[in-house]
């Protein structure tokens, strides 16, 4: 495969692909991968023994994975996104919203980013949007609610997606203990178990989503998000 390297990254280059699969790699164990720009190559180098000691490395595979998946035109929020078929294809986004009184060269830093969340929407058909997002509300356990808090609600329920959330607060500090480590989800029929771990030196806490992909879909438990709204 080494040899055949090139014309490897004239067909990536032509194609773009998200993820190659090869066989045969033929790559002996402890030589360095080969180097396709753009990707990341995973690989099991295949060893055959015969009686006399001597190797031989008729097989192997190997699976190259685009480092990056272009991400739409985004304003305000900043993205990274891979895509994964589970089985139909579901984009997991690691996505920041910078919080209001951030980004003083952004003129609209005081808008929610609603448009930003609608391109995301239009381009993938199912999607696991999760990060910082810097949305406070009741719903997903937080002890207040902000604004950009009340956009994304009123924005998840029009749409009908889910807020992943765990029970107990993902970011500490100098100030009250809030939920704002989140995912929202677009057609993911999977049951997803969201728990906040206590490890690490950071103010936010790791966000563990458990996905369990052994329950069938028409058996996925539903949650309701209540609108708090209607009780204030």
């Amino acid at each position: 495969m080494l040899n055949k390297i090139s014309d490897l990254q004239v067909f990536a280059d032509q194609h773009s692909p998200v993820v190659i699969l090869v066989q045969e790699t033929h790559i002996r164990p402890g030589t360095n991968p080969p180097n396709l720009p753009k990707y990341i190559f995973y690989r099991n180098d295949f060893i055959l023994s015969d009686n006399r000691s001597r190797y031989s490395f008729p097989g192997g595979t190997g699976v190259f994975i685009k480092r990056h998946i272009p991400t739409p035109p985004l304003a305000t929020i900043q993205a990274t996104i891979i895509q994964l078929n589970l089985p139909n294809p579901t984009a997991f986004i690691s996505t920041y919203i910078p919080p209001q009184k951030k980004n003083p060269s952004n003129p609209n830093r005081h808008l929610f980013p609603t448009n930003d969340l609608l391109t995301i929407h239009n381009s993938f058909s199912s999607y696991f949007i999760a990060g910082d997002l810097n949305c406070h509300h009741r719903s997903w356990n937080c002890s207040r609610a902000n604004p950009f808090g009340i956009q994304l609600f009123k924005f998840t329920h029009h749409h009908n997606l889910h807020i992943a959330a765990p029970p107990t607060p993902t970011r500490f500090g100098s100030v009250t203990p809030s939920t704002i480590d989140i995912a929202i989800i677009k057609n993911f029929s999977h049951h997803c178990l969201t728990t906040s771990i206590s490890a690490m030196t950071s103010e936010h806490n790791p966000v563990i989503f458990n996905i369990d992909f052994s329950l069938p879909n028409n058996n996925i438990p539903k949650r309701y998000i209540p609108n708090w709204e209607k009780f204030n």
